[in-house]
């Protein structure tokens, strides 16, 4: 992706001038320019000014813009079809999590176990009574869908032909979506909200800011090394990535779109500083 991008730094040598000199022919800022020289383009603003920029750094330099819009707008495609397919999907914030019990009236066990032992001795005689006989008439239903299904199975074993059995190539071309799950919630945890991720090879995690935020992320969990410690601007994104375990430190969630593996994690209701610890489940 960078080469197209790496002509604009290399006319830019020929003719002898620094970022400086460019940045005062364009009038765009030194740290865009040299974004766009890298292809970094998670330190640009929004596309629609950096199409511009593109146009107007290659013109000063003399090269070619059109292969260089072509690489940027492939990756814009890119990043679209991320975001199309990470609206499809997300996780509930902690909040959210809370207003669900409390609207579903959730209560312990043992306020059943209270209320049964207030029934009188006919009605408890009753209700196991029928336990019983519901446990009873499940089992035999159980018993004889299992037959049916183990004899079925033998008839298409032994008249199956070789021409309907799956082909192997058509099944390789379905890739499994990644699946990320809440292990264990924050106020279980010591280190904020555990997440495991199925059906991927690596933790892969883009931070996009709405609003200003401190972002600090781990390698290896809380403890680990530290790979990152920076303030993010809006409009602006971060994107890493780990084997096994990325613990990530956020001051404002509440101001950053957090997706692991392509899945959207709702902090959008969490003001308060939070940890996330995002790992590769175990086999």
């Amino acid at each position: 992706m960078s080469k197209p991008f790496e002509e604009l730094k290399r006319a830019r040598n020929e003719k002898r001038m620094s970022l400086v000199q460019v940045a005062e022919m364009t009038g765009i800022d030194t740290e865009y320019l040299a974004a766009l020289e890298n292809a970094e383009f998670s330190l640009l603003p929004d596309p629609l000014y950096v199409r511009g920029f593109i146009r107007r750094y290659a013109k000063t330099v003399g090269v070619n813009a059109k292969p260089i819009l072509d690489a940027y707008r492939e990756w814009e495609q890119e990043v679209n079809f991320i975001e199309e397919t990470n609206q499809q999907v997300s996780l509930p914030s902690r909040s959210s999590r809370y207003q669900k019990n409390r609207k579903a009236g959730w209560k312990s066990p043992g306020s059943a176990i209270e209320k049964f032992k207030t029934l009188n001795v006919k009605k408890k005689r009753i209700l196991v009574s029928s336990a019983v006989f519901l446990i009873l008439a499940a089992s035999a239903v159980i018993w004889l869908i299992i037959d049916k299904v183990y004899s079925g199975a033998e008839t298409v074993q032994l008249n199956q032909s070789s021409s309907s059995a799956p082909d192997s190539s058509s099944a390789a071309m379905v890739k499994k979506r990644p699946v990320v799950r809440l292990a264990q919630p924050a106020e279980k945890s010591d280190y904020g909200d555990v997440y495991s991720i199925e059906n991927a090879d690596k933790v892969e995690v883009r931070i996009s800011a709405v609003k200003l935020a401190e972002i600090q992320v781990r390698s290896g969990g809380p403890t680990g090394e530290k790979i990152a410690e920076k303030t993010l601007r809006a409009k602006k994104t971060e994107m890493f990535s780990d084997p096994k375990w990325l613990s990530l430190r956020v001051d404002h969630p509440d101001h950053v779109k957090i997706y692991v593996n392509g899945v959207l994690i709702d902090t959008s209701k969490q003001k308060e500083v939070s940890l996330y610890q995002l790992k590769i489940k175990e086999k």
